[in-house]
């Protein structure tokens, strides 16, 4: 919808499909806040094919242009929702089946009859489970040992991440840089040496990690 004005939305400068749009959006009471084009390339005309709608424009804030992932011409938007929300961690006691007391485990089905109990409930699969659930529990209970549990924060996480190689990150911030300047001035020379960075930046990622390392002191 490229013929679509998001400075000034009207039905009357649009057709068809777009002017469909327009008007479910005002009927919905809805805002589009993207601003700026987000897609184009060097000698084609740019326009705003991304959106960002939404009922409430106050919950929405910081939004950001950024350098297209790899070869693709689409600008990535990045933005903040504002929200209030509680997160109920819950923490649960993880059985140490492989150390359970199993004579005793024994010795509890020998003082039981399942199959007498299964066969008198025969016509109820639901109290067949419930039966056999019971039993479960108790013996978990009586016989497997327990191990606290506590949730993974996002900071303890972060040590399962890949670690990138700074010269990398470096790369990134260049490519984001020189894709702003691209969209600043539409200069074919600029798109030019964004699209070099970003190939580059393509190359280092994609190379092993013994590889990249080596690559990345080099250069």
């Amino acid at each position: 919808m490229p013929e679509i004005n998001w400075e000034a939305p009207i039905l009357m400068n649009v057709q068809g499909f777009s002017m469909e749009f327009i008007k479910t959006m005002n009927d919905n009471f809805l805002q589009q806040l993207v601003t700026k084009p987000t897609r184009g390339r060097a000698g084609q005309k740019s326009n705003i094919l991304d959106l960002i709608i939404t009922t409430e424009e106050n919950a929405i804030e910081g939004i950001t242009y950024g350098a297209p992932i790899g070869k693709g011409d689409h600008t990535i938007i990045q933005f903040k929702i504002l929200s209030a929300f509680t997160m109920e961690v819950i923490q649960n006691d993880k059985p140490l089946y492989d150390k359970a007391n199993f004579d005793e485990i024994r010795d509890y089905f020998k003082g039981i009859d399942c199959s007498r109990t299964l066969t008198t409930l025969e016509d109820d699969v639901e109290k067949q489970w419930s039966y056999l659930k019971k039993v479960y529990d108790k013996i978990v209970t009586k016989y497997v040992p327990m191990r606290k549990t506590r949730p993974v924060t996002g900071a303890e996480n972060l040590k399962h991440r890949k670690a990138l190689d700074r010269r990398i990150l470096r790369t990134v911030k260049r490519k984001h840089r020189l894709w702003q300047r691209y969209m600043e001035t539409r200069d074919g020379q600029k798109y030019e040496k964004y699209r070099k960075e970003r190939n580059k930046l393509k190359s280092r990622l994609r190379a092993p990690a013994g590889a990249c390392k080596k690559y990345c002191k080099a250069s």
